[in-house]
């Protein structure tokens, strides 16, 4: 996804497909290729970034979906990505996480992952999880059932 041809590809196909929401995973995108980025898309992208040889997460939300962004969160590792919107009174947590097989640093999961970056993603998981029981008490019983469908617009 970092080279401008295979992405304006891709950007093409969520668009004639009309995808609302679009979740990547290994773009390999920088923070210098964020403006240029966001100028390809109709709508807003949302960014945990690696290097541009690795990792890279970003969450894309077409411009006609009609949402607030209420909170978002990455790591700085370019693996983790929490983006909170509410549309209507519905609340949503997109989280983007990616877990390669094994990459250039050695580790082939979470698992055998640093100490620092087990804490990281644990601490990560815990908001989240916070995050969800704090919603769920305000919610009855019928809205907790999950609703899970394929958007379009």
């Amino acid at each position: 996804m970092r080279s401008t041809d295979c992405r304006q590809t891709a950007f093409n196909f969520f668009k004639r497909n009309k995808y609302d929401i679009v979740f990547l995973q290994e773009t390999h995108w920088t923070k210098n290729l964020q403006t240029t980025i966001q100028h390809n898309w109709d709508g807003d992208i949302y960014f945990s970034n690696g290097t541009e040889n690795a990792r890279g997460v970003a969450i894309l939300i077409h411009a006609s979906l009609d949402y607030i962004l209420q909170r978002s969160k990455r790591d700085s590792h370019g693996r983790i990505l929490s983006v909170e919107i509410s549309t209507d009174e519905t609340a949503i947590n997109l989280v983007n996480i990616y877990a390669s097989r094994s990459d250039s640093e050695g580790d082939n999961s979470f698992k055998h992952s640093t100490p620092i970056y087990q804490r990281t993603m644990t601490t990560f998981l815990e908001e989240i999880s916070i995050q969800f029981q704090t919603h769920d008490s305000t919610n009855s019983a019928e809205s907790q059932k999950p609703n899970i469908t394929q958007t379009k617009h």
